[in-house]
């Protein structure tokens, strides 16, 4: 049996959810300042938050969706995470990075965290709807997604913009590539992980459901998911919750949600093409989305054409 690291049940018939009021602790950092120092004390405490190996750096506006998340458990310590936004109010992320999470805050529009960019906002979390299908410790995470409220809302510029979701994924994942991105894990030193302060991208390999199931062999890997990873590329610790994406007649479509990857260090750093990355699969959870924002969000119809090269568009 293959043993799972988290990044940070099956689809139910039901569509209802909980959505639970996040009271911000007084001590948590209201400054830029303080929140980018809790970001970085965040990054050696990584147990269920997870990053980008093999990866290059990402320009302003490659990714201009996706947000870093820092936040507190209720089991003590301060995680980071990956997001994406969906609506200028929400973003979407693991379950496992928010089911958690009882404080916590989102920074958007930058590229590195040591630099606070013209269109860098932070604002912090207020709601958070975990899906009532994950179930935190079992073996093979499915529904690994949550929606998190956060207010103000977001001022959208070139930095700052809404994520494409197709609701039919089949034509966009047919180029068999797609890029994975965030400020998580690049390498391990002395059997500790190291992140990053620049978000970084790789381009992967999609791997068929097939493969990904024999290769996972002892873990459920459902329709809802999706695999992919490449010798020396992948994510890794911190960048749980965070896009893979595929650029699609000149558009990039973010197409899953990181969410758990081998334990073993060498192979989640060089062996990902041979155990792959599991993604939650964000067109099985379109209603879900759409629902959790009051219908903010909808997801939309790449309209099945061929697809492009899968590097993303530089500024």
């Amino acid at each position: 049996m293959r043993v799972i690291l988290v990044l940070a049940v099956l689809w139910t018939a039901s569509l209802a959810f909980l959505v639970e009021k996040v009271e911000e602790p007084s001590v948590f950092p209201e400054s830029y300042e303080a929140f980018m120092e809790l970001g970085q004390k965040a990054a050696i405490h990584l147990n269920e938050s997870r990053l980008v190996f093999g990866g290059q750096r990402a320009g302003l506006g490659y990714f201009p969706y996706e947000a870093f998340l820092s936040y507190q458990s209720s089991k003590g310590g301060s995680y980071i995470c990956g997001a994406s936004l969906v609506t200028t109010t929400h973003v979407i992320t693991a379950a496992h990075c928010a089911y958690d999470l009882v404080a916590g805050k989102l920074l958007f529009g930058t590229v590195n965290l040591q630099q606070q960019g013209p269109n860098t906002q932070a604002r912090k979390i207020t709601n958070k709807i975990v899906h009532t299908g994950y179930v935190p410790g079992q073996n093979g995470i499915h529904n690994d997604i949550a929606i998190l409220e956060f207010s103000p809302a977001v001022s959208l510029n070139k930095d700052v913009q809404i994520v494409k979701i197709p609701s039919n994924d089949a034509p966009v994942l047919s180029s068999g590539k797609a890029i994975v991105s965030g400020f998580g894990t690049y390498t391990f030193r002395g059997g500790q992980s190291v992140t990053s302060q620049q978000m970084l991208y790789a381009e992967v390999d999609l791997v068929q459901k097939a493969t990904c199931r024999q290769r996972w062999r002892g873990v459920p890997i459902v329709d809802s998911q999706l695999c992919a990873g490449s010798r020396g590329k992948g994510v890794g610790p911190g960048d749980s919750g965070g896009p893979i994406q595929v650029k699609h007649n000149g558009q990039l479509y973010q197409v899953g949600l990181s969410s758990f990857v081998a334990s073993d260090e060498r192979m989640m750093q060089y062996g990902q093409d041979q155990i792959p990355n599991v993604f939650t699969r964000a067109s099985s959870f379109c209603t879900f989305i759409s629902q959790g924002t009051r219908g903010g969000f909808r997801c939309v119809d790449a309209n099945g054409a061929g697809a492009g090269d899968c590097r993303p568009s530089g500024r």
